[in-house]
C-alpha cells in the first residue's frame, strides 16, 4: 500500500527518463493531506502551514504530478506550527488516507484484494498493478510476508523513496481496522537505508485466521491433473522454463518468435528481475524457500536488452504513432513481463508464467508482438486493446482536469491577492489581533477591553484654517496626504497604533491593544521623529511652512471596537481628553506632555524642560513640561515631497483672481462669482463646502462627539481681517464678526471712523476701491 496506495502514486516521467521517475508523485496524496489538516485543525492553519513549507498551490490536482519533497516539508512545518513529532504526524496521514480514497472508489479494491487480513498483506504488490490502468507512471514499493504464524508475521517494506516508514503504519491500521476488524501492532524491528532505497521489517501483530486456512486447504498430490508438456507450452506462450543453473530449457511461443534461440540462452542474459527485491540466483541456498514465500506475489522481468524489430514489408507512406512521431524503420523498446513463480519438483526446475506488459498499441508493435500471439484464455488480449481506448479517453479526461485545475489555481491566487488586501484594509480600521478574535466570530463587545496604562499622542497643524482659506481642495488633499504618509511610515519603526485622523489632527496609541511596558518610550520617540521629519513635506510653493504641535498623556482607558456598518477601533477615557487639551496648549514644533508621562519616562533618557502649571479646560491647573531629544535624531531614509500647485483656470473681475482645479463647479462660473459678489450672503456656505476638507460645521460635530480633539472657538481677540468684504466696512460697529472668514475682526480706528484709501493702500488695494465714506466701489470682494 505504498507508501501504500499513498506515496506509491509517484510517477515516471516517459519522456525525461530513469533519472526523473522517484522525484515526482501524484496529487491525490497531497490532496488526502490537505484536506486532513483542513477539517482536523482548519483552514487558517493548514494557510501557515502552507506558507511555512513554502508552497505555492492551494489544492493539488488528483492526477497532476507535484515534487516529492512537498509531503517532507508539509511534515517538517505542521511538525512545528502544531507541535506535534513528524512520526505522530506521518501516521496520521496515513491513517486518513485510507478514508479519503474512498471518497473515488478505491475502497472497493481494498474490500476484494483478499479474504482476510493476511491474504491482503500478501496481496499488496498486486495492489499497485491495478492502480496502473488509472497511474500509468507509478513507482511502487515492494511487499512481501515472512514468518508467518497464528498470531502474525513479519511485512517486508522496500522503497526508493525515504521518510514514509510511519505513513506505510498508519494505512496498515488503518486497513486492518476499517475492512477486517481487527487491531494491528506494528513494531519496527529493522530499518536500512541505502543512498537509493530504503529497507524496513515490520513485526505485525494481529490474530492470524487465514494462516490455519493456508495450512488446512493443501491438496493431495495424487488429486492433481497431469499436463503433457507440449500443452503446456503452448497454453502459455509467455512462460519461462529455467534450471538450477538458471539455464533456460523452455519457453513459450510468444517470446520464441520475438527472442530467437531463447532457448540456448542464461535466463540472468535475457531478463532482470525488478519486483520483488532479492537476489534472483538459484545458486543461493535460500533461494527456492524464497520462491516458495512468494507465491502470492507478482513477479516482474525486464530484458537486459532492448526487443528491436526490422519490418521487413513493402515501403508504405510515413505514419504516425500516438506521440506524434514518425515510425522508424527500425524500432526498440524493453519487454517487461509480469507473473507467477513456481517450483516443478517433478521437472526440478522453476517455472515462470507471464503475460507481457504494454504500455500502447506503438509499443506492442515496435516488440513484434500481434494480438494473436497473446494467450486466448486469460484478458491479456481484452486488456490491451481496451486500454489502448481507455488510455485515449483517460488523456482528454486529464486534459480536462488539468485544465480545471490550472483556472482553479489561478482563481485561488487572485482570491488569495484580494484576500491580503482585503486584510490590509481591515487592519487600517482595526487592529489586528481584535481583527481575528472579530473573524472568530467573537462579538464586537467582547473586544472591549479596560488598559491600566497606556500613551495617547495627538497632533495637529499650527493655522491649518488659514492655510485651507489660501489653497484649492485639492491642494489640500494632497498636503494631508504627503504628511500622513510620512507620519504613516514612522509609525512602522515604534510599537504604536494609529487610531484616527480628522482633518488636521493625527491620533496615535501605544500600549493598546497590544500590551507593552515601554509604551511612554515608544510614543515619545514617535512624536521626536514626527517634529524632525515633517520638514520633510516642502509646502512652500503653495502656502507657509508646516508646522505642528503635539500633546501627550499616559494614563488609563478603554478601547474596543464600535459601529457595525463602519467598524472602528476607538478610545475613551479621561486619558484621552486630556491628551487632546496636551495637544491644543502646546505651542509649535514643540512636544508638551503631561506630568503622568514625564514620570512614565525612564531619566536621562530624553530631555525634559518644566514649563509650570497651566489652566486646562476641564481639568483645572496642571503641571506639564517640553519634551526634546538629548542626542540629534536621525533622519528617515525619506525623500522630500513637494507639493505643487494645482493645475488652474483664471478668471478675472476687476482686481479679482479666483484660482480653480479643472473640474470647475458649475457653481463658480464668471457670471455667478459676480452675482455672489453683490450677494455675499450666499457665499459663505458654498466657499466652506469648496475650500475646507471639512466644514466648520461639519469639524464642530464630529470632533465634540469623538474622544480626541474638538473644535477651536472663535478667537476673543479683535485682528484684522484679511479678507476686505462690503458687509465688514458698511458696519458701523467698532468691532466686527466677518462672517466671510469666521473671525473677529477690527475694522474702526479709534475715533469711530472707518479705514478710508489708506487702509485700501496698506494692503496692497488700488484707491479707487475704497471711498471717502469707506465703501468699497462695486461691493467686489476676495473670496480667498
Amino acid at each position: 500500500m505504498s507508501d501504500e496506495i499513498g506515496s506509491t502514486l509517484c510517477p515516471v516521467s516517459e519522456e525525461t527518463g530513469e533519472d526523473d521517475r522517484k522525484d515526482k508523485m501524484y496529487g491525490i496524496i497531497i490532496q488526502a493531506i490537505v484536506i486532513y489538516l483542513q477539517e482536523t485543525y482548519g483552514e487558517e492553519t493548514w494557510e501557515a502551514i502552507r506558507q511555512r513549507a513554502g508552497i505555492e498551490e492551494h489544492s493539488f490536482s488528483l492526477h497532476e504530478r507535484y515534487k516529492e519533497d512537498t509531503i517532507v516539508r508539509i511534515c517538517d512545518a505542521a511538525s512545528r506550527l502544531i507541535g506535534v513529532d513528524r512520526s505522530t504526524i506521518m501516521n496520521s496521514f496515513g491513517d486518513s488516507f485510507v478514508a479519503y480514497v474512498s471518497k473515488y472508489n478505491y475502497d472497493r479494491i481494498l474490500k476484494v484484494l483478499g479474504r482476510n487480513l493476511r491474504d491482503f498483506l500478501n496481496g499488496l504488490d498486486n495492489l499497485h498493478e491495478y492502480l496502473r490502468f488509472s497511474y500509468q507512471n507509478i513507482v511502487p514499493p515492494s511487499f512481501f510476508c515472512e514468518n508467518e504464524h497464528k498470531m502474525g508475521l513479519h511485512l517486508h517494506y522496500r522503497s526508493s523513496r525515504k521518510g514514509f516508514v510511519h505513513y506505510v503504519i498508519g494505512q496498515i491500521k488503518a486497513v486492518g481496522k476499517t475492512f477486517y476488524d481487527t487491531d494491528i501492532d506494528v513494531k519496527i524491528i529493522k530499518h536500512e537505508e541505502s543512498a537509493d532505497s530504503s529497507h524496513v521489517i515490520f513485526d505485525l501483530r494481529f490474530q492470524n485466521e487465514g494462516f490455519d486456512t493456508q495450512v488446512n486447504n493443501k491438496i493431495d498430490d495424487k488429486d492433481q491433473f497431469k499436463v503433457p508438456a507440449y500443452f503446456f507450452r503452448n497454453l502459455f506462450p509467455f512462460h519461462i522454463q529455467f534450471k538450477k543453473n538458471m539455464d533456460i530449457v523452455s519457453a513459450g511461443s510468444g517470446l520464441r518468435a520475438i527472442i530467437p534461440n531463447i532457448t540456448s540462452k542464461n535466463l540472468l542474459d535475457v531478463f532482470i528481475l525488478r519486483k520483488p527485491v532479492f537476489q534472483f540466483n538459484w545458486k543461493n541456498e535460500s533461494f527456492a524457500e524464497k520462491i516458495l514465500m512468494y507465491t502470492n506475489n507478482v513477479f516482474e522481468l525486464e530484458s537486459n536488452e532492448n526487443i528491436t524489430r526490422h519490418r521487413d514489408c513493402v515501403k508504405r507512406l510515413a505514419a504516425e504513432n500516438e506521440e506524434g512521431q514518425e515510425d522508424n524503420e527500425f524500432s526498440s523498446t524493453h519487454l517487461y513481463l509480469k507473473g507467477q513463480m513456481m517450483l516443478v519438483e517433478d521437472w526440478n526446475c522453476l517455472m515462470f508464467l507471464g503475460t507481457p506488459v504494454m504500455k500502447s498499441l506503438d509499443n506492442m508493435f515496435a516488440t513484434g508482438l500481434f494480438i494473436n500471439d497473446l494467450s486466448m484464455h486469460d484478458c491479456s488480449r481484452d486488456l490491451v486493446l481496451a486500454g489502448h481506448q481507455q488510455s485515449a479517453e483517460l488523456k482528454l479526461a486529464l486534459d480536462q482536469e488539468k485544465l480545471k485545475s490550472a483556472i482553479l489555481e489561478k482563481s485561488m491566487q487572485r482570491l488569495d491577492k484580494e484576500m491580503k488586501r482585503t486584510d490590509t484594509l481591515l487592519y487600517q480600521m482595526i487592529p489586528k489581533s481584535v481583527a481575528d478574535r472579530l473573524r472568530d466570530g467573537e462579538d464586537s463587545l467582547d473586544t472591549c477591553e479596560m488598559f491600566d496604562s497606556v500613551t495617547i499622542l495627538f497632533s495637529d497643524v499650527v493655522g491649518f484654517t488659514s492655510i485651507c482659506s489660501m489653497i484649492t481642495p485639492m491642494e489640500v488633499v494632497g498636503l494631508l496626504n504627503s504628511m500622513y504618509t510620512i507620519f504613516d511610515n514612522i509609525s512602522e519603526k515604534h510599537q504604536v497604533y494609529k487610531v484616527e485622523t480628522i482633518g488636521d489632527a493625527y491620533m496615535l496609541v501605544s500600549g493598546a491593544p497590544v500590551r507593552i511596558e515601554n509604551h511612554p518610550v515608544e510614543i515619545c520617540n514617535m512624536a521626536l521623529d514626527m517634529v524632525s521629519e515633517i520638514d520633510v513635506v516642502d509646502s512652500t510653493e503653495i502656502c507657509e511652512k508646516l508646522r505642528i504641535r503635539i500633546g501627550i498623556h499616559t494614563g488609563p482607558c478603554v478601547a474596543g471596537v464600535v459601529g457595525v456598518k463602519m467598524p472602528r477601533y476607538c478610545l475613551f477615557g479621561d486619558t484621552v481628553n486630556t491628551a487632546a487639551r496636551m495637544e491644543t496648549n502646546g505651542e509649535a514644533m514643540k512636544i508638551h506632555i503631561s506630568e503622568s508621562t514625564m514620570k512614565a519616562v525612564p531619566p536621562n533618557m530624553f530631555d525634559v524642560m518644566e514649563r509650570g502649571e497651566i489652566d486646562v479646560k476641564g481639568k483645572g491647573r496642571m503641571k506639564s513640561y517640553w519634551l526634546s531629544a538629548k542626542t540629534k535624531r536621525i533622519k528617515l531614509p525619506n525623500r522630500r515631497i513637494k507639493i505643487k500647485k494645482a493645475t488652474s483656470v483664471k478668471y478675472k473681475a476687476e482686481h479679482i483672481i479666483i484660482e480653480q482645479t479643472e473640474e470647475l463647479d458649475e457653481r463658480l462660473t464668471p457670471d455667478k462669482l459676480l452675482n455672489d459678489l453683490e450677494n455675499p450672503d450666499t457665499v459663505h456656505s458654498e466657499r466652506s463646502e469648496v475650500y475646507s476638507p471639512v466644514s466648520y460645521e461639519t469639524t464642530d460635530s464630529s470632533c465634540g462627539s469623538s474622544p480626541g480633539r474638538r473644535a477651536k472657538k472663535k478667537s476673543a481677540t479683535p485682528t484684522y481681517c484679511p479678507v476686505h468684504c462690503s458687509r465688514c466696512l458698511e458696519n458701523n460697529s467698532n468691532t466686527d464678526i466677518c462672517k466671510q472668514s469666521g473671525s473677529t475682526e477690527l475694522l474702526t480706528k479709534a475715533d469711530g471712523s472707518v479705514f478710508k484709501s489708506d487702509f485700501a493702500a496698506a494692503n496692497g488695494m488700488p484707491k479707487r476701491y475704497a471711498s471717502k465714506t469707506g465703501k468699497r466701489n462695486s461691493s467686489l470682494c476676495s473670496l480667498i
